[in-house]
């Protein structure tokens, strides 16, 4: 009888631990040399199983692509492997991921949970002023200034850029056709308060962007351009901050005006400084990889997504290939909805 107990709650024990679901949102922190970074795996489910994404919330990285999710035996494994990147933790019967983070030959312990997490930064962070970037060159020098090697800066790069390359410009297609959800904005920089309705009858690019992302950086004179050269012709574009690094301070209009100043945008700027609970989680954060950009046509549907962050002209560079062809897809698609 005894023994027959013991298989009895051994079987309850498994289908407690099997019968969990994996899927959704995973938070959970890394201490490296000091300080800590958190890691967010979205894992979701697909036809041939499960796939997932990787952010870094405080290295301003978002939505990057696993490139195999797997969870079986109550063990979670994860690679990405233009980052070099694997995970496995065990999920226990408290709903905790215990497991551990490897990236080029390190190991990091690496807990995960659903409960999302608040780094507590002191009294001299809170307050510190925050760096608009300028540029790849302007972002390599402050990435150099906290002690890095030159080396290690260009490989940091060529990494971003690699992965932004790679990225399925496919994603958001879903929402192609769909009427852009309202703004919900905390502000606004440039303009009176705008609506979609107040837009319609313009064709209308709307571009997320933040101060500490060099790759928003890279696209500042693109924006500019194509503001310049369609304003007359139908064209709106509407620029949107949200805060990455500092994302829990409270709103800093100042710190929006900076960055739009340093970059001279003279097109609306909305602030989206609640992003994670208003208007890019309806438009972005809801679904898988959403882009930065996204194009209306004149009676406010979404037309075209730009599946990334950068866009540019030919500056030279080899790493910088994908993003002159982005300029030229969000170009065509300009003049095209505007010609409808």
């Amino acid at each position: 009888m005894k023994n027959i107990i013991i298989i009895f709650l051994t079987c309850l024990f498994s289908l407690a631990i099997y019968g969990q679901d994996v899927t959704g949102e995973w938070n959970g922190v890394l201490k490296v040399q000091g300080t800590q970074l958190r890691v967010v795996f979205n894992v979701t489910s697909a036809d041939n199983g499960l796939i997932a994404t990787m952010d870094s919330p405080d290295q301003e990285a978002i939505g990057i692509p696993t490139t195999t999710t797997s969870f079986e035996d109550s063990i979670l494994r994860i690679t990405i492997a233009n980052a070099k990147i694997e995970y496995e933790g065990t999920l226990g019967q408290d709903n905790v991921i215990v497991g551990t983070f490897k990236q080029s030959g390190q190991e990091f312990p690496l807990n995960l949970s659903r409960e999302r997490h608040v780094i507590q930064y002191s009294k001299t962070d809170s307050v510190k002023q925050y760096t608009t970037v300028m540029s790849w060159d302007h972002w390599r020098e402050l990435y150099i200034a906290k002690g890095n090697s030159e080396a290690e800066a260009d490989s940091a790069m060529r990494e971003k850029l690699t992965w932004f390359a790679a990225m399925d410009r496919t994603a958001g297609d879903d929402l192609i056709g769909v009427a852009a959800p309202p703004f919900r904005f905390d502000g606004w920089l440039n303009s009176d308060p705008l609506t979609l309705d107040d837009l319609k009858g313009n064709v209308v690019l709307v571009r997320w962007f933040t101060d500490t992302c060099p790759f928003c950086a890279s696209s500042a004179p693109a924006l500019r351009e194509l503001h310049e050269e369609y304003s007359d012709k139908g064209l709106k574009i509407i620029g949107v901050y949200h805060p990455k690094a500092g994302r829990n301070d409270p709103l800093d209009v100042q710190r929006v005006q900076r960055t739009v100043d340093a970059r001279e945008f003279k097109f609306p700027i909305g602030i989206d400084w609640d992003w994670r609970n208003k208007t890019l989680k309806d438009w972005w954060l809801t679904g898988p990889d959403r882009p930065g950009t996204f194009i209306l046509d004149k009676s406010g549907v979404i037309q075209f997504i730009h599946p990334g962050m950068e866009y540019h002209e030919d500056n030279g560079s080899e790493l910088h290939t994908m993003c002159v062809s982005d300029m030229g897809r969000v170009r065509a698609a300009i003049e095209r909805l505007i010609a409808e």
